[in-house]
């Protein structure tokens, strides 16, 4: 994975729409944002390829690179302001650069706890057309994210205004308080979509295999089939899935049935398939096995664990897991016909003739 996603060092920070800042040492005349500066926020899930949207799952990282550019020349002494919120984003906040000038400080991180935001600021010494200002740096989208958009929402620009001797204030202060707001707001394309993810597990059981069902009821030594079947109902695609059913007691000698995955094996007395493989949003995975009913009553539970982790191998969402079940009652032993060796059928016959002789001498 790039090295963006190696270093983790803010703990704490989260985001649900970005709010930006900027502005120059002496007070400027009331004006547009839009009319002063040109931004542009990007989105990259491995760091090298980066677009005006991304799709994410829950639990993968992101990088984000905000990049400012000066329309009226050079541009002192300006910050940026990014307001975070807890809704969709959580984890940590990685700042991998902060470009600009050598004297540029560093950024800050300020809780505002009745916004319930983080927000974050870095100042710039300088920025003009040939050297634009860029802030970039990682979060993660919550592990309990619920599915839906993360704008960029409000973009303003703040005068850090002069020092105390009319002096610029130097970029290495500790964050300042903006003092005057240049407003303005750009309309920005939705910039990073939650998606959902969602597996899907079932195991359906059959005496024949071809009417499966949720039980059965069979006699001891009967042959049973399962069919187990892993879906994505989700939006965003499984990179790896796999799925394992550990026979409990009363079940014995599993053979896989038909066409299954090359990754399903029954050899260690477990049905386990490591490596079921990708799987887009719909496509779902069958596999067949039969197995022989050793108990003599009671009722059998036989589950199935599916696991399947969507997002990228390197940036891995949340791993997913479920479980189904499919039950067997057995209904007692075989029914046997029984068989007479020589001596019990001259038994039978001698019984038999004894009770002719009886019945004669009583009429």
């Amino acid at each position: 994975m790039v090295a963006f996603f190696r270093n983790r060092f803010v703990p704490g920070l989260c985001l649900l729409g970005l709010w930006l800042g900027f502005a120059s040492v002496a007070p400027l005349p009331s004006a547009n944002a839009g009319e002063l500066f040109d931004y542009r926020i990007e989105y990259s899930k491995d760091g090298e390829v980066f677009s005006e949207m991304v799709e994410l799952a829950a639990g993968q990282m992101v990088m984000i690179r905000v990049r400012i550019e000066s329309r009226t020349g050079a541009i002192m002494d300006i910050m940026g302001d990014d307001d975070l919120d807890f809704s969709r984003i959580g984890g940590q906040i990685d700042f991998i650069t902060f470009a600009g000038e050598e004297t540029d400080g560093e950024c800050f991180v300020i809780y505002d706890p009745d916004k319930e935001i983080l927000r974050v600021r870095c100042p710039f010494c300088e920025i003009d057309k040939q050297r634009p200002a860029q802030m970039l740096f990682t979060v993660q989208i919550r592990d309990d994210a619920p599915p839906g958009t993360i704008d960029p929402q409000i973009v303003s620009v703040f005068d850090l205004g002069p020092g105390e001797e009319g002096e610029p204030r130097p970029c290495t202060t500790e964050a300042p308080e903006p003092i005057e707001l240049i407003e303005g707001e750009k309309e920005m394309n939705p910039g990073l979509i939650v998606l959902s993810s969602m597996l899907l597990v079932e195991k359906e059981v059959s005496t024949d295999g071809s009417n499966y069902g949720p039980s059965v009821s069979v006699p001891t030594g009967s042959e049973v089939f399962f069919r187990l079947r892993v879906q994505n109902m989700g939006e965003s695609a499984f990179f790896e899935s796999s799925i394992e059913d550990l026979l409990p007691d009363g079940l014995a000698n599993p053979v896989l049935v038909g066409s299954n995955p090359p990754s399903c094996s029954t050899g260690g007395g477990d049905l386990e398939c490591a490596d079921l493989g990708p799987l887009d949003p719909g496509a779902d995975i069958e596999i067949v096995y039969k197995a022989t009913v050793t108990a003599t009553s009671g009722t059998i539970v036989n589950e199935a664990r599916g696991a399947a982790t969507p997002g990228e191998l390197g940036n891995p969402g949340v791993e997913l897991e479920e479980t189904a079940e499919a039950r067997v009652i057995v209904v007692g032993g075989p029914t046997v016909i029984p068989t007479l060796t020589e001596a019990g059928w001259i038994a039978l016959i001698a019984l038999f003739g004894a009770g002719i002789v009886f019945m004669r001498r009583r009429v």
